[in-house]
């Protein structure tokens, strides 16, 4: 896959917005361990995002995007890819509407008219807004809810090889509904004792939350993965993946 990103896309500068984030940290370091050739790679968060190595492209930025002429302060004659990332999510959003909108669909607008009038073969690849799940380990939804999913692992490699798409694989529709797999809450708790023990799974608490439960619910269980697999776009197997790869993330990072 390293070679075909180097053939198809020669990016001088990668602009990865939500870099101080969980997914845009990834992605950085995922972007950095590839033979892709750029001059910078550029991370912007609200707050100052973590410099994700010591390696001389990289830029961090604190930057409000929703401010006037901040999408188009990041967007130069040299960007090449932007990986948007940024998003306020489900609850949140729902809770503070105007915000919502201001950031998830404004900011995403400002971002594509500076791609516009800056220059037309930018790859834009936007992660929308739905959730990433993460810390603090508590469980406010039913055991029986089903969720879909994707391991962080997978994300990646999907949101870079996203980027590596011409436009006219995808057809006359540009939205692809991502690889993933359909499991209840009690399956990765099943999961997560199986992989470690019954003391870790002890970690979690749960405190229902009906709001919560509510809006989870309403997110599809299920979704057809034809499309993206006709893509070339992967998908996970197994949530026992999931709790290693997880593992094998923050021992690398310890």
């Amino acid at each position: 896959m390293d070679s075909e990103l180097d053939r198809r896309i020669q990016a001088m500068q990668i602009v990865i917005t939500g870099g101080a984030g969980f997914l845009g940290q990834r992605l950085a370091r995922a972007l950095l361990n590839r033979s892709l050739v750029f001059d910078e790679l550029l991370l912007v968060d609200i707050v100052l995002p973590h410099r994700p190595g010591k390696d001389h492209r990289i830029t961090c930025l604190k930057l409000d995007l929703s401010r006037e002429g901040a999408a188009k302060s990041i967007v130069s004659p040299e960007t090449g890819i932007i990986f948007h990332l940024a998003a306020f999510v489900s609850s949140h959003a729902e809770k503070d509407f105007d915000l919502g909108w201001k950031v998830n669909l404004d900011i995403t607008r400002q971002l594509l008219e500076a791609c516009r009038h800056q220059k037309s073969d930018i790859r834009f690849v936007f992660a929308s807004s739905l959730a990433v799940y993460g810390e603090p380990a508590i469980c406010p939804v039913s055991l029986e809810l089903a969720l879909w999913l994707s391991s962080p692992d997978t994300a990646i490699q999907n949101i870079i090889h996203a980027s590596t798409l011409d436009g006219a694989d995808f057809g006359d529709w540009r939205t692809v509904n991502l690889p993933g797999i359909g499991v209840t809450v009690q399956h990765m708790l099943d999961s997560l004792e199986r992989i470690t023990d019954k003391a870790t799974l002890a970690r979690i608490q749960f405190k229902p939350d009906q709001a919560i439960n509510t809006i989870v619910s309403s997110w599809p269980g299920v979704i057809d993965n034809s499309r993206a697999l006709q893509l070339r776009f992967q998908a996970d197997t197994r949530f026992d993946d999931f709790i290693t790869q997880y593992i094998t993330h923050h021992k690398q990072q310890a």
